[in-house]
């Protein structure tokens, strides 16, 4: 009679699950903020920054209206169109002085518009937001209400092909004393976000960090690390959805605290690109998250997973496995999880991510995950925690197993 010997594996302390859980809800919490507290950051001390980021306002149409339709009225408030065409006009033509001036009007808002699509206008731009940039800093630390970009240079660029059309009515005004300024945004009801971005801004060198080291140390502590990698992914996934969702709120909420008309349009226009780089930000650790419990599952022992798996990998092969592959086949998760972890890291060291950048990093993780599981696919070891599985052998119907029963005696 044989014996058969059932090793028992001892069962992981109750601790590392509670631990690793807490860790998770933690990092899965400071994640998305570490998000907006260095971009908020980048928007306070980095003025080149925020400069690249406002630079497509300047072929906003919106912008672009509302900017034409303030140099023309700082021209108008500084010159009595209608008066000095009246003055000139002889008799009864002085009725047709309203007419007149409204078609001056009208043509100066033209020229303006002509000005500010110009490429002219995109170095004026610049240099303007360059100057703005302290009133962000204001704006968002309680020193200031609203954001004013001058228009100064634009207007002299205005008079200037006013004049080689002929109309010479702004020839002799003062251009500095002319009160030709822009508002991007004001608001007197933002005490509750100054509070939030002094907070972020003090927290944002090491916040990330330990966002990070949290979500890294719960995989390591958990009792299973395959399904702890997919519950990191799970908590970036959910973080990023609802930071997207408390951004539109927020957004809704800036709109709300501002005069309705065109004025509130133009500041929508405003923070929509501003906070254009951290909704691309956010949408990408959205993706990540995607694909680390899409590879978290992939790898593990379910019966939909392991015929995922078989589609990708194949079958055959030499049943002799080389070293390599036991070793890849018993770290297989580990390695796995190495990939996503560096190729993330990779993404969030990118100033402004593109989707094709999202793309091309989905794809050789993708093929690199492939390939770990195509040669650790004949030493694969099914971790603590997870469903056992047979093992991947060949039958061999011609090897003889041993038996109980006694030979039959030769005649």
């Amino acid at each position: 009679m044989s014996s058969t010997t059932v090793a028992v594996e001892a069962k992981p302390p109750r601790w590392r699950g509670i631990v690793a859980i807490a860790l998770l809800v933690l990092g899965g919490i400071l994640l998305p903020v570490s998000g907006v507290a260095v971009w908020v950051r980048n928007m306070l001390l980095d003025t080149d920054r925020y400069v690249e980021t406002v630079k497509p306002l300047a072929d906003d149409p919106l912008i672009v209206d509302a900017s034409a339709d303030a140099i023309t009225n700082a021209l108008f408030n500084a010159v009595d169109v209608e008066g000095v065409v009246a003055g000139i006009l002889p008799g009864e033509g002085t009725r047709l002085a309203a007419a007149i001036a409204a078609q001056v009007e009208s043509f100066v808002n033209e020229k303006a518009t002509e000005v500010l699509e110009s490429d002219q206008f995109d170095s004026l731009w610049i240099a303007a937001n360059t100057v703005a940039h302290t009133q962000v800093k204001n704006l968002l630390l309680g020193n200031g209400n609203a954001i004013v970009l001058d228009l100064q240079g634009a207007i002299e660029k205005v008079v200037t092909r006013l004049d080689e059309s002929g109309i010479t009515f702004f020839d002799n005004i003062p251009i500095a004393n002319l009160a030709a300024k822009f508002e991007l945004f004001q608001s007197d009801n933002l005490d509750q976000a100054r509070d939030f971005t002094d907070v972020l801004q003090k927290v944002a060198n090491w916040l990330p960090i330990l966002a990070l080291a949290c979500l890294i140390a719960s995989v390591f502590v958990a009792t299973n690390r395959r399904k702890g990698v997919k519950r990191v992914g799970w908590a970036i996934v959910i973080g990023s959805a609802v930071l997207l969702i408390a951004l539109a709120l927020g957004r809704s909420q800036v709109s709300n605290a501002i005069a309705a008309g065109q004025r509130r349009a133009v500041a929508d226009t405003m923070v929509e690109t501003v906070t254009r780089y951290l909704r691309n930000g956010i949408r990408t650790a959205f993706v990540i998250g995607v694909v680390i419990v899409a590879i978290a599952w992939i790898v593990g022992p379910g019966k939909n997973a392991t015929k995922a798996r078989a589609l990708l990998v194949g079958h055959g092969g030499d049943a002799e496995t080389s070293r390599l592959r036991q070793v890849v086949g018993r770290y297989r998760t580990a390695i796995i999880g190495g990939i996503t972890v560096v190729a993330t890291a990779i993404l969030m060291s990118f100033d402004r991510l593109r989707p094709r950048d999202i793309l091309i990093a989905a794809i050789i993780v993708g093929v690199l995950v492939i390939v770990v599981m195509r040669v650790g696919s004949r030493a694969a070891v099914v971790e603590p925690g997870d469903e056992t599985t047979k093992a991947e052998s060949p039958d061999r119907p011609d090897t003889p197993q041993p038996s109980d029963e006694e030979p039959a005696p030769v005649a």
